[in-house]
């Protein structure tokens, strides 16, 4: 009956809200994963550039730091 319907709507409610929360962590993981996406190619094209310069130690930094950066969640 009555009790029933408010039931399902409180269940539908905190689903919703439960939901909702789930897809705003999940674009702050897809930014965040964008991010680094971008901070990773921005070393990787360093390192390029170091390396065809023949700045090795500087190439290697910067190659290191995409590795690092690959490893973190």
């Amino acid at each position: 009956g009555i009790e029933e319907q408010r039931q399902k709507e409180l269940q539908v409610k905190e689903k919703k809200e439960e939901a909702k929360r789930l897809k705003k962590a999940g674009e702050t993981l897809k930014r965040a994963g964008e991010e680094k996406y971008k901070k990773i190619m921005e070393f990787y094209e360093k390192g390029k550039d170091y390396l065809q310069r023949g700045f090795y130690s500087e190439a290697i930094a910067c190659f290191e730091k995409v590795l690092e950066l690959e490893k973190r969640p």
